[in-house]
């Protein structure tokens, strides 16, 4: 599987647009898109990931909102300490 910025990217075989991808993941995996928090479901569940997976798919609203909120704050000192802290946990 391959990741493409979407600032680079011919967005228009996928029906996607960059607005769109500008305000949540979205992976393609065959005939299937996944957007938000189920593209981050279907990432956790590729990399093994399968009790973060579980919990991210069974808070259901919850999950999305958090999504949504993480993505719309993406830039804020914040996110950017949280993103850095899960990846030295993760490494």
């Amino acid at each position: 599987m391959d990741a493409i910025a979407f600032q680079g990217a011919d967005l228009q075989p996928f029906n996607l647009t960059r607005e769109q991808c500008a305000k949540q993941l979205y992976v393609i995996a065959g005939s299937d898109t996944y957007a938000g928090a189920d593209a981050i479901r279907y990432l956790l569940q590729l990399r093994g990931n399968k009790t973060a997976a579980l919990l991210l798919g069974a808070s259901g609203g919850l999950g999305r909102v958090g999504y949504r909120w993480v993505a719309s704050h993406r830039n804020t000192w914040p996110i950017k300490i949280a993103t850095r802290v899960l990846y030295f946990l993760n490494k």
